[in-house]
């Protein structure tokens, strides 16, 4: 299985120039199964879930996304946690089994942000509340 994590710097480079359509070629080149994503713009994921192949599924939260090849079966939004987490969750069908797969941006700039969220992901990885996955 082939995965891979980017900050995508809402598609554009160092110049302020957009780099959507680089980026839909480069990605689909490594021909990957899933995909997690920072900082991206929600209304551009549709564009490059169907750039990379007419059967990737998506789920987008908090400027983050996950793509996948595989079907998604469960997309939870963390709509509920009581701590802000920048974080989206995608339970994957791969051919090996159920994939929990988890994509987060923690705040780069201020370290008490960081541990707010990282206790707020740790409270809900521990919380019974969570969905129960299978396989992998």
């Amino acid at each position: 299985m082939r995965i891979a994590t980017l900050n995508v710097h809402c598609y554009a480079n160092d110049k302020g120039e957009d780099k959507f359509d680089e980026l839909c070629k480069r990605l689909k080149a490594e021909q990957l199964d899933i995909i997690a994503l920072q900082e991206a713009a929600k209304c551009r994921i549709p564009a490059l879930a169907s750039a990379l192949g007419e059967s990737f599924d998506y789920v987008t939260r908090g400027g983050n996304a996950i793509i996948s090849r595989y079907p998604i079966v469960e997309k939870e939004r963390f709509q509920e946690l009581r701590v802000p987490v920048r974080l989206c969750r995608a339970l994957v069908e791969t051919p090996s089994g159920k994939l929990d797969f988890l994509c987060l941006h923690f705040e780069h700039m201020k370290e008490r942000s960081r541990l707010q969220e990282l206790k707020g992901l740790l409270y809900y990885l521990n919380s019974e509340e969570q969905p129960a996955s299978e396989g992998a």
